[in-house]
């Protein structure tokens, strides 16, 4: 309680906050709708109104005491919301006269400080979580590495200990609550894929059975007036992420065949391209922003995001195929997955490159497993069939790119490492 105390007695001031909460409704909250919008909103409204009143030790007990795992939350979102802001924010006020690595490092700081405070790790609850996951998007191991791989194993255990998993049991009637209840897991089985991918690790057994399409969760439908495009997308990569994992479990044999869990068979591909055909349909209604009340989204990059998930699965479906033509040496079949591996790496570059999405892309620095895949396997058949240009260009355009987007952060992990001594020894053969 004490270190809590310490921590909001030495806040930013408000305006600086304000900034800084206005970049995670810009940059995070379109991408990863982790949060109940409403609940966050009227808590720091209140939280505000009692903070300017509350310096003495006291009154900032009591308003620590209230609602600790919100506290948690707010830094959280301050937290990301410093890291994500564009360079722009902060070369315009209020920002302008904060150091940014100062202002990062006391959020970080502060915010991993509020976890400890709420015994996070011995008792987690619904908002310790969503302000641990927050903190991970901006802070976390890259997807390749076992430390993220750790991390996800962690949060599926503690998901699983709030009942997050199935939010028909949350002791909460709330709708929103429920959804978001939804979401979070959604995110979490997210990650287990994507790491899953990078690192050729087995799903969590919680995700192994998870089905596509299920009834109960069909997409939200969008109105003019509010596209809920951040829950779309979520929605999307949940339906992604559950059939990499039956690709995921294809591969490695360890799929459960039973009457709702059936092998992987190619009909799940069809099922989910159907289901993000579905979501670009409906965002195709709106403009080419969608501004909601507090969220302003560019429809074009979610259309963008929505393009690359298919391409992502499409390849991903195809790394069978393409492993077996470079035991073979099958040029035919190689290109079948060369072709659709190449345009997936072009649209990676689109999303990355185009000057309109910069709010969005500091999410493409963790978003990478299939990319590495990709790389891997495009370098091994550059070696094999050294004549295809179209190939080389298009991954010494993408590892170039990685070089200088590498995070700060990080040290290059030893996949990353690999996938540049494979370069250097292609180009210096070619």
């Amino acid at each position: 309680m004490d270190n809590l105390h310490y921590v909001l007695m030495r806040l930013p001031r408000f305006a600086v906050c304000e900034a800084l909460w206005d970049a995670f409704f810009d940059s995070v909250y379109p991408i990863y709708p982790l949060i109940d919008l409403a609940r966050l909103q009227t808590w720091g409204t209140r939280f505000w109104e009692r903070y300017d009143s509350a310096r003495d030790f006291n009154t900032m007990r009591s308003l620590i005491s209230k609602d600790p795992g919100m506290i948690c939350v707010f830094l959280a979102v301050l937290c990301s919301g410093a890291v994500t802001a564009a360079q722009g924010a902060w070369a315009d006020p209020p920002l302008r006269t904060e150091n940014r690595d100062s202002v990062i490092l006391y959020f970080k700081i502060s915010a991993r400080m509020a976890l400890d405070a709420s015994s996070f790790d011995d008792h987690p609850s619904l908002c310790t979580i969503i302000a641990s996951l927050l903190l991970d998007l901006v802070f976390g191991s890259l997807v390749e590495s076992s430390g993220h791989r750790s991390y996800i194993k962690a949060m599926t255990v503690a998901a699983q200990r709030i009942r997050l998993h199935d939010p028909n049991t949350v002791l909460n009637p709330n709708p929103a609550i429920q959804q978001l209840c939804q979401r979070l897991w959604d995110h979490i089985r997210w990650l287990d894929a994507q790491s899953c991918i990078a690192t050729g690790a087995a799903s969590e057994e919680p995700f192994q059975e998870e089905l596509i399409g299920d009834k109960h969760r069909q997409p939200p439908a969008i109105s003019d007036s509010n596209g809920e495009i951040p829950v779309l997308l979520s929605y999307a990569r949940a339906e992604v992420a559950a059939l990499e994992h039956r690709l995921i479990g294809n591969v490695r044999g360890t799929v459960l065949d039973g009457p709702d869990t059936r092998s992987y068979d190619g009909s799940q591909l069809e099922r989910v391209k159907t289901v993000l055909h579905d979501i670009k349909t409906q965002m195709g209604q709106l403009p080419d922003w969608d501004d909601l009340d507090t969220v302003k989204v560019d429809v074009k990059w979610a259309k963008d995001v929505i393009d690359i998930l298919c391409l992502e699965v499409a390849v991903l479906d195809l790394v069978p195929t393409g492993r077996q033509s470079l035991d073979s040496k099958n040029l035919k079949d190689w290109t079948m997955f060369c072709n659709p591996a190449n345009k997936y790496l072009q649209a990676y570059l689109t999303l990355a490159k185009e000057s309109r999405f910069e709010r969005y892309n500091w999410f493409l620095d963790h978003y990478r497993a299939a990319l590495l895949q990709c790389l891997y396997m495009l370098l091994v058949g550059m070696s094999m069939w050294p004549d295809d240009f179209e190939t080389a260009i298009t991954v010494d355009e993408v590892m170039l790119y990685l070089e200088k987007r590498q995070p700060g952060e990080h040290e290059e992990t030893g996949t990353f490492q690999r996938l540049k001594t494979m370069h250097q020894r292609v180009l210096s053969v070619n």
